[in-house]
This record gives structure tokens, C-alpha cells and sequence, in this order.
């Protein structure tokens, strides 16, 4: 699945990039939140590994692509509608921050970030999940 968010992330000027759907998400299932915050974790994860290897602009590139593919097709509407437009916003930043320090190869500042984000992500996740949040079609 990251190969093809890297594949993404990669996309040559004047490709179409896939319009992605919220998918299995008008019917919830226990714990579904949690394990959508899990799969941008490990987006996130792979996104510092790529900066460890030595590619800033990769790492940033698959950060802006986890960002569309795993977090904005759902869990950004639902924390917009449930939990409110200022965590929407704030989670949002999240994502900038770590974007930036990625691209400008700051290894402790995007730690600190993706730190940050991974603590809001599973906070928004536990919410939702307590709430039964479903996305309305």
C-alpha cells in the first residue's frame, strides 16, 4: 500500500492523481478509528524512515501523500463534523509542521512533530470511535 502512496507522492507534473473515496466507512465497526490512525501512523513512520535514508524531499513528498490518501478521505471530515473545525484545523497544522521539517531534513523537528501528530491522531481516533462515528453519505 506506501509503495503505491510513494508512486503517488512521485507523480510527474501533468499526471492525474487518483481521486480517493471514503471506503467501508457508513457503518461502523469496533475500534475502526483507531485502526485508520494506525494506518497514518505507519505512513507517517515511513515517512521519517525515508528522511533517515537520506531523501528530505521524498519524506515530504510521502507525508503530503499520506495525508490525502489515508487521512483526508475520512478521518479529516469526521473530526471536522464531530470533534470540530478547530481540531480539524489544528491536526491539519500537524501535518504542515512535519511536512516542513521533512523537507528541510530536520530529523529531531520532524520527530517532534510526528510525535505530536500521533498523539492528536489517536485522541481524534478514541473520540471518534466513542462516538460510533459513521461518515454520512
Amino acid at each position: 500500500m506506501w509503495s503505491m502512496l510513494w508512486m503517488l507522492a512521485c507523480a510527474t507534473p501533468g499526471e492525474t492523481e487518483p481521486v480517493f473515496e471514503p471506503v467501508a466507512a457508513t457503518v461502523y465497526s469496533e475500534g475502526m478509528w483507531q485502526q485508520r490512525v494506525l494506518t497514518v501512523v505507519a505512513g507517517l513512520d515511513e515517512s521519517l524512515q525515508t528522511l533517515a535514508a537520506g531523501d528530505d524531499q521524498g519524506a515530504a513528498e510521502l507525508c503530503a501523500a499520506v495525508y490525502r490518501g489515508s487521512f483526508e478521505p475520512e478521518l479529516e471530515p469526521l473530526i471536522r463534523d464531530q470533534l470540530g473545525r478547530q481540531e480539524a484545523a489544528r491536526t491539519e497544522y500537524g501535518f504542515g509542521l512535519l511536512r516542513q521539517a521533512l523537507s528541510v531534513a530536520d530529523a529531531p523537528g520532524a520527530k517532534r512533530h510526528r510525535d505530536a501528530l500521533v498523539a492528536l491522531l489517536h485522541a481524534h481516533g478514541t473520540a471518534l470511535d466513542e462516538a460510533q462515528a459513521v461518515l454520512k453519505n
